[in-house]
C-alpha cells in the first residue's frame, strides 16, 4: 500500500518479516526489494526465546527478497561484539555483508550499520 501522494514511489508493507515470501505483494513481484529499515526489530526479536532462529530467519528472508544492491538498514542499541559476530555468521550464509558503527552515524547508544 502506498501512503500519500508525496511518498508515491515507497510502499509499507504489514506482515510477518521473517516470511516476506508470504507477503501477496512481494511474492507477486520480480522486482524485489530495495532497502528494509529495521528500525528496532532485531532489538525486539532478541528480547525472546529462541530469537538466534527469528533473526536467522529474518535476514533470510530479506536476503531472498532484496534486490541486487539492495540495502539492509539497521538501526539498534549499541550491538554487541557477540551480536556484530552472529551478525557477520549469519550474513555470510545469506549474503549479506555487514557494516557496523557507520562513521559519524552512531553514538554511545545507537548503531548504525548496513548490509
Amino acid at each position: 500500500q502506498s501512503w500519500g501522494p508525496t511518498r508515491a514511489n515507497m510502499s509499507f508493507l504489514v506482515g510477518d518479516a521473517t516470511r516476506l515470501e508470504n507477503m501477496p505483494d512481494i511474492a507477486d513481484s520480480d522486482e524485489g526489494i530495495d532497502a528494509i529499515i529495521d528500525k528496532g526489530l532485531i532489538d525486539a526479536l532478541m528480547c525472546g526465546e529462541g530469537w538466534n532462529g527469528d533473526v536467522e530467519r529474518l535476514l533470510a528472508s530479506a536476503a531472498k527478497q532484496l534486490r541486487p544492491n539492495g540495502l539492509y538498514v539497521l538501526v539498534s542499541y549499541k550491538l554487541s561484539s557477540a551480536t556484530k559476530d552472529f551478525l557477520l555468521d549469519v550474513g555470510k550464509k545469506d549474503g549479506l555483508e555487514w557494516t557496523f558503527d557507520l562513521e559519524d552515524e552512531d553514538n554511545n547508544r545507537v548503531s548504525l550499520s548496513k548490509a
